[in-house]
């Protein structure tokens, strides 16, 4: 049995919810990906490059990268990539 839950208008919630009328997207296809990854690491490498050299001490370069809230979980972490790249992680 479905436990009954209170919704925020008081009304009692003891039926689970109907399925979305139209289903869910599925997540991107792999070109789609890489076509979108590729652009802004290209845009990312341009504007490094046109950093002054002051801007690097020691040849280094601190980027922040933000992914998405729903890919937080580690395994999903791209960091074998990134080191492909010839970046460090910290």
């Amino acid at each position: 049995m479905v436990g009954k839950f209170k919704i925020s208008t008081g009304r009692i919630l003891s039926e689970p919810a109907p399925p979305p009328e139209t289903p869910a997207r599925p997540g991107y296809g792999f070109e789609e990906t890489r076509r979108f990854l590729s652009e802004r690491f290209q845009a990312a490498a341009e504007s490094v490059r046109s950093l002054p050299a002051g801007a690097c001490p020691d040849g280094y370069l601190v980027v922040e990268m933000v992914r998405h809230p729903d890919r937080l979980d580690k395994r999903e972490f791209p960091g074998h990539f990134l080191q492909y790249l010839g970046l460090t992680l910290l």
